[in-house]
């Protein structure tokens, strides 16, 4: 009405009565659970009183149903984690590719396994999945060929959280770690070779998709033959010191006489030329690895947690009978129990309530819906946002600040101050001077 230049008659609610004005503007249904400058603009049609946008929010922020059902504004985006190897098969990254078409092999899944420093990777197809056929292609076809690595990296399949794996790991005194759940980023590598092993593969196979086996040593030969962008160099000059024969060098075979090195010094170059691969490729790693953490942090938004804080951990699992559209995969409120490292949490969201390993980009905080001038039920009074938000630069934490009932546009009188810590004059919005004071 006020676009219209007509005048408008607003009801001041008091403080008591501000929850039932909120209730039944933003919780009952005809309202719809909407945002902030939906539910504020409802609320102004007829009603006002001191600090409506502080309480809107706060009230919005501690709402459990929107907490469930709507994701953060923000993507979270933690700090990358990096890791760091010095020689061949020192880590290796595991995963199990699949379900794909039954060949005339019976083989419906892949086995992929690579190594970190050299990225050299095998493919293994196979007809199951289960522990024992994943323990038995690992042990006779990498293990045996290559030697024993200090860890093995995977996910938390079955496969490899079984008790046959764990045992085999303990035998050869392997190092076994893991993924958080619903967090394959921490076996990136891997994971992105598995879309590269499908472009390749989709490029040769048949029209009925039953002769994908027949190709994986062909585009594993291609991928082992081309430079690797973080290392430099191909995984065969890393793991053989030569780059293998192709068709074309057979074709045009390099004469004799060209060959600079004579046979008996051979193995002596072979040893500097991996030395000398090898410190290249630390260098090159290092560098790349520092380069691809500079660009994902660029864009971090997390959030930082400590013990008994109360948050909602995002679940995306998808129930039978059930519309994706419609379910709510942020589930909780939990309690944290425990701080691993800067982004692995101890969240007793299992069964029966038994603690698991959450990335903290799968967390977000559980807040209370305190108005102001109230008291917090628990012991956490402050309703502060400690999320870490950084668009064109690092800003540590401590310079990151958000108090309670104050927003980027300002509290909406000036008598909202009395009871702040002073900290700047703010002036009356312009939109106060439509308002008739009695």
């Amino acid at each position: 009405m006020k676009k219209l230049g007509l005048p408008v008659h607003q009801a001041i609610v008091p403080s008591s009565e501000r929850r039932k004005a909120l209730h039944f503007c933003h919780d009952s249904k005809t309202t719809g659970h909407l945002g902030v400058h939906k539910t504020i603009s409802k609320i102004r049609q007829g009603y006002y009183w001191p600090g409506l946008q502080s309480d809107v929010r706060g009230y919005i922020r501690g709402c459990d149903i929107c907490s469930r059902r709507k994701s953060p504004s923000k993507t979270k985006r933690a700090p990358m984690q990096t890791v760091q190897v010095g020689y061949p098969m020192e880590r290796l990254a595991t995963d199990i590719l699949g379900e794909f078409p039954e060949t005339e092999h019976q083989n419906r899944y892949i086995l992929v396994v690579s190594d970190y420093f050299s990225k050299w990777t095998e493919a293994f197809p196979m007809p199951n999945m289960e522990a024992k056929t994943v323990a038995r292609i690992i042990v006779n076809e990498v293990i045996c060929r290559f030697g024993v690595p200090n860890a093995i990296h995977s996910d938390q399949g079955r496969q490899y959280e079984s008790q046959l794996f764990s045992e085999v790991c303990q035998l050869l005194q392997i190092q076994k770690t893991r993924t958080t759940p619903y967090h394959p980023q921490s076996d990136g590598m891997v994971e992105r070779f598995n879309k590269t092993l499908v472009t390749m593969l989709s490029s040769y196979v048949a029209d009925n998709h039953r002769d994908w086996d027949e190709h994986i040593p062909y585009v594993l030969m291609a991928y082992r033959a081309t430079e690797h962008e973080s290392t430099g160099f191909s995984p065969n000059m890393l793991m053989l010191g030569r780059e293998t024969s192709t068709p074309l060098d057979i074709i045009y075979e390099m004469p004799v006489s060209w060959k600079m090195v004579p046979e008996n010094e051979w193995a002596w170059v072979l040893k500097e030329r991996m030395e000398r691969a090898h410190k290249l490729v630390r260098e090159n790693s290092e560098r790349s690895t520092n380069r691809q953490k500079h660009y994902h942090d660029m864009r971090m938004s997390f959030e930082r947690f400590k013990d008994g804080d109360s948050v909602y951990v995002y679940f995306p699992q998808r129930k039978i009978g059930c519309s994706p559209k419609l379910t709510s995969y942020w589930l909780g409120p939990f309690v944290v129990t425990g701080k691993l490292t800067e982004v692995l949490y101890k969240v007793n969201c299992g069964r029966n309530g038994r603690a698991q390993v959450i990335h903290c980009d799968r967390i977000k905080a559980c807040r209370e819906q305190v108005l102001r001038g109230e008291t917090s039920m628990s012991n956490d009074v402050n309703v502060e946002d400690k999320s870490v938000s950084v668009h064109d630069e690092q800003v540590p934490l401590e310079t990151v600040h958000e108090y309670p009932g104050m927003d980027n546009k300002g509290l909406e009188t000036v008598e909202d101050l009395a009871n702040e810590p002073k900290k700047r004059q703010r002036n009356p919005p312009s939109w106060l001077k439509d308002y008739v004071r009695d």
